[in-house]
């Protein structure tokens, strides 16, 4: 599978949340038709018509994965998979679970390498993918807010 970035002005509007209890991001149900799911460590990134219009899933936090990394610059647009993968599967991106980074200022989650900067494209409000020869090399979530056990 290959990660296509297309920029424009077209952003996916939802609203991103982490559920403390259930150690998940939520964004509500997926308004659209979806032909399969792409898992990113247990994140799952819901594809229609070859574009990922949907994030959710578990993704435990604590204080040890606090750093100061900060979200790449980036532009809106649309973040496409081109695939021969069948319809109706879930299929994951990685072998290994990737890092995961908190910076709590901010009030940001990267998942993956945050220091690869190359394309940056915020796909859905809150979301925003690093993509680099095709690859998924990182993905930032910014929820509404983070758990407050996660304060220093």
């Amino acid at each position: 599978m290959k990660f296509i970035v297309e920029y424009g002005n077209i952003i996916r509007q939802h609203l991103l949340t982490y559920i403390a209890e259930e150690c998940s991001f939520y964004m509500g149900k997926i308004a659209s038709k979806m032909d399969m799911e792409l898992i990113l460590n247990k994140i799952s990134l819901a594809v229609s018509d070859n574009k990922i219009i949907h994030v959710s899933g578990f993704c435990g936090l604590d204080k040890s994965m606090i750093a100061d990394y900060t979200v790449p610059k980036s532009e809106t647009g649309i973040l496409k998979v081109k695939h021969d993968l069948k319809y109706g599967f879930a299929y994951g991106i990685n072998d290994d679970n990737w890092p995961v980074y908190i910076n709590i200022e901010l009030g940001c989650v990267c998942i993956g390498d945050p220091l690869r900067l190359k394309e940056a494209v915020e796909f859905i409000s809150g979301c925003v993918a690093v993509v680099e020869d095709g690859k998924l090399m990182a993905l930032w979530l910014k929820p509404k807010s983070l758990p407050d056990a996660l304060r220093v």
